[in-house]
């Protein structure tokens, strides 16, 4: 098995972008006390995850031994040990607390299967937070080991990016395509899930399969009944006008708010 890449990231600044839990930074150094390669920051990719200290937003003070969980969206390699780039939260529900700005954070590959980071130990970087592995362990025992009874790890066979947020389906026992109701080869037998990352064609990631699990990142939504979209691969509707014979009436769940549903698929009938 290969040595993880992972290490220590120190980010002068988190600049806040218009997007809710997104941030980009400059000139951030990375060091990397176990590097195989010798390529130092050159072996960094997006995808990476940051475990970053949390500050209170109305205090203003960084957070003892809490770091939070944002995965890295984009890259761009200075040099051996400089980045700039952008990251995203990647915990669930909304961000909770703010990156502290000007502190050193934990950088790591994350595993194949399950998507768990791997930390850096504060005892080998001490620049790193007190607590900050301990932290970061705990990031990923609350929001990736709890719900593994709830996700499988699938690849894309789309022949497409499937963005995070959309309704797919099992094409194979590890593979997965994004949903449309006029698929002729759905039945009751089929497992429906949704996307909780964006996932390159090819590549693997998590669908959520099981039931009764509250996914955000959707809009608009209201108290209506939700099936799955005839025109729009992987979307929903909220009302079934527009469809026609042959076409399957798949519901995908209930509304819990405007942005986020109650995963629960249900195959009812062939209109």
């Amino acid at each position: 098995m290969a040595r993880a890449v992972n290490g220590t990231l120190y980010v002068p600044v988190f600049n806040s972008t218009i997007n809710p839990g997104e941030y980009t930074f400059s000139g951030a150094t990375y060091d990397n006390q176990a590097d195989a390669t010798g390529n130092g920051a050159y072996d960094l990719k997006t995808g990476f995850v940051l475990f970053v200290q949390a500050t209170d937003p109305f205090l203003a003070t960084p957070v003892p031994g809490v770091m939070h969980r944002y995965k890295l969206t984009a890259l761009s390699i200075a040099d051996s040990v400089t980045i700039s780039g952008t990251v995203l939260w990647d915990e669930d529900g909304s961000e909770v607390d703010q990156p502290t700005s000007g502190s050193y954070c934990i950088i790591t590959e994350k595993t194949s299967a399950h998507q768990f980071g791997i930390p850096s130990a504060v005892a080998v970087y001490p620049n790193l937070p007190s607590g900050a592995d301990i932290s970061a362990l705990a990031v990923d025992i609350r929001n990736t080991a709890d719900s593994l009874d709830t996700i499988e790890i699938l690849y894309n066979d789309e022949g497409s990016l499937v963005a995070s947020g959309k309704i797919v389906y099992k094409s194979s026992s590890t593979q997965f395509k994004l949903a449309l109701a006029t698929n002729a080869s759905f039945n009751e037998g089929t497992t429906f899930g949704v996307s909780l990352d964006g996932i390159a064609n090819g590549d693997a990631g998590r669908i959520l399969v099981a039931p009764g699990v509250k996914v955000g990142g959707f809009s608009g939504l209201t108290a209506n009944p939700l099936f799955l979209s005839k025109n729009t691969p992987g979307g929903v509707v909220q009302s079934l006008i527009g469809f026609v014979a042959g076409n399957h009436v798949i519901s995908v769940g209930s509304v819990n708010g405007p942005t986020e549903i109650l995963f629960s698929p249900e195959y009812e009938y062939e209109y």
